[in-house]
């Protein structure tokens, strides 16, 4: 408790304003003491009272919390005085609050700012991550007509990957490298396309991953679909070669 420096030690006055003394006390021993002077919190009692003393008992790991609170939100610290001040008659009291037991340790405010920025980061970019998805599935519909629209699908699923790689989800890139593969087959590139989904098949079974396993046979009879689409063109471009021969 020695590192409790945020709050302010100042001098009585006799100027209206409230001012609080805190002890604060476990197993009968003084641990710190505190003193605050508000002067947003005008006192009505008379000056001439003697300083009073409020009695308080808490737990350690609520009272880290009111510390922090006490140090860091002014409007928080305000209605602590105005409650303390409630109790007593005078514009200037002490407050002993008696610790039942001390914090385990001391929570490290600080680290959870960066944790805190660290989630809303990831948030922002799994949120970035299914906007694209929407616009990859559109593409690649679309690229069954056009390869332009493949193509904008291949480009959109590899910014996909990147996002999933800096998240660090391994599911999420293997997913990204199917839409991958399945631009790939859209360019007729058939063979590359499936020695992605080869690879990533056996990914999935490393994770144990059952959705993954179902993405890499989804993608595979897709493959299979246009494969077989690509044979019947080539048979039928041959039946009217041939046709044309003939005439």
């Amino acid at each position: 408790m020695e590192d409790s420096n945020e709050i302010v030690e100042e001098a009585p006055s006799d100027d209206g304003a409230l001012e609080v003394r805190v002890r604060i006390v476990y197993l009968g021993k003084v641990l710190d003491r505190l003193s605050l002077k508000d002067q947003g919190c005008s006192s009505n009692a008379d000056s001439s009272i003697s300083s009073q003393v409020i009695k308080l008992k808490m737990p350690g790991e609520l009272f880290e919390i009111v510390n922090y609170e006490w140090n860091v939100a002014p409007a928080f610290r305000r209605r602590m005085i105005r409650a303390f001040a409630d109790k007593a008659s005078a514009s200037k009291f002490t407050v002993n609050i008696r610790l039942t037991s001390l914090a385990p340790s001391k929570v490290d405010h600080a680290w959870c700012d960066r944790i805190s920025q660290l989630i809303l980061r990831n948030l922002e970019l799994e949120k970035l991550m299914w906007t694209l998805s929407t616009l990859g599935g559109a593409f690649s519909a679309l690229g069954e007509y056009s390869l332009s629209f493949a193509d904008r699908a291949a480009r959109t699923s590899v910014e996909q990957l990147n996002i999933a790689l800096e998240l660090g989800d391994p599911i999420l890139v293997s997913r990204c490298k199917l839409y991958i593969a399945l631009s790939l087959a859209q360019f007729g590139r058939l063979r590359q396309a499936a020695e992605m989904v080869r690879v990533q098949h056996k990914k999935a079974m490393e994770l144990r991953s059952e959705l993954l396993r179902r993405c890499c046979l989804g993608i595979w009879a897709k493959l299979r679909q246009v494969r077989a689409a690509r044979r019947r063109n080539s048979k039928d471009l041959s039946l009217d070669q041939a046709a044309q021969h003939q005439q």
